[in-house]
């Protein structure tokens, strides 16, 4: 893929929930395209898969709004997350009819999901995902964007209002 998209949601101890996005084209890491979407959704308790429904709602309703920061469409989207947060991320891109393939990577169990409707939707070699041609760094970068590593993280969002961590003009519906 030319321009490949990774999410992941980062919180510290269910608060402050962020939404990352890194970006490679050609393979190449664009920090310039690194996202943050400051999360609206804010249950009592985390819960993944409506948060991250609603960073992929925003940024591909921002696609569709022609919004010029969003304004390129991936040729695929990596979702830090199992089968769980995928559909989470597939339930969102189906609701606004955007065609764009997603996978699902669970690092720890090393198990790429893909959106095949069967139980043959589980993709690994030998070796596990890492042994292949999964982009580990660039969806290890999403945490690291979340988490705010380099650029004040957590606390700017808390301390820099005015800062533009997220694309706010696109709530979640």
């Amino acid at each position: 893929p030319v321009r490949v998209e990774c999410y992941d949601i980062s919180n510290i101890q269910g608060k402050a929930p962020v939404g990352s996005m890194v970006v490679a084209e050609n393979s190449v890491p664009n920090p310039k395209e690194y996202r943050r979407f400051k999360v609206k959704y804010q249950p009592e308790s985390p819960d993944d898969f409506a948060m991250m429904n609603e960073v992929i709602l925003r940024r591909l309703r921002a696609y569709v709004d022609s919004d010029p920061k969003f304004s390129v469409l991936p040729d695929l989207i990596v979702i830090d997350g199992g089968k769980g947060q995928l559909s989470a991320a597939i339930k969102a891109r189906d609701k606004l009819g955007v065609q764009v393939p997603m996978v699902g990577l669970a690092k720890k169990q090393e198990i790429l999901y893909t959106e095949a409707p069967s139980s043959s939707d589980v993709c690994a070699d030998e070796e596990g995902v890492g042994g292949g041609d999964i982009p580990f760094p660039l969806s290890d970068g999403s945490g690291r964007v979340g988490e705010g590593v380099g650029d004040g993280g957590y606390g700017a969002q808390e301390s820099d209002k005015s800062r533009n961590l997220a694309d706010d003009r696109h709530p979640q519906p």
